[in-house]
């Protein structure tokens, strides 16, 4: 199997909207993937990842240009106000980005 079909295999197996939830000190968490548009080039998801990492409560995001999976990590009762921030922030960056809910 070519370095494509691995990559490819591997996305496919990262579902889309997978919530995982976990407890990070006293509160809990959750890591959720979305599927994301508007980003052509790695560059630009490296810089749309950064910018985001930036946005308080964010614990930790992921935009893999390769697989075109976002993925967000944050307080599990704040994370839709976190992830709006995020994807505003985003878009600050790079215009067209914008993930399927």
């Amino acid at each position: 199997m070519g370095l494509l079909e691995r990559i490819q295999a591997a996305s496919d197996a990262v579902e889309e909207g997978v919530v995982f939830s976990e407890r990070k000190g006293n509160s809990r968490a959750q890591r959720v993937v979305f599927t994301f548009e508007g980003i052509d080039c790695p560059n630009c998801a490296a810089k749309v990842e950064e910018a985001m990492k930036r946005v308080p409560g964010v614990i930790d995001v992921s935009v893999n240009f390769l697989t075109q999976k976002f993925t967000l990590e944050a307080a599990d009762d704040r994370f839709d106000a976190i992830l709006d921030e995020a994807l505003r922030v985003g878009k600050k960056v790079e215009p067209d980005f914008s993930i399927e809910r």
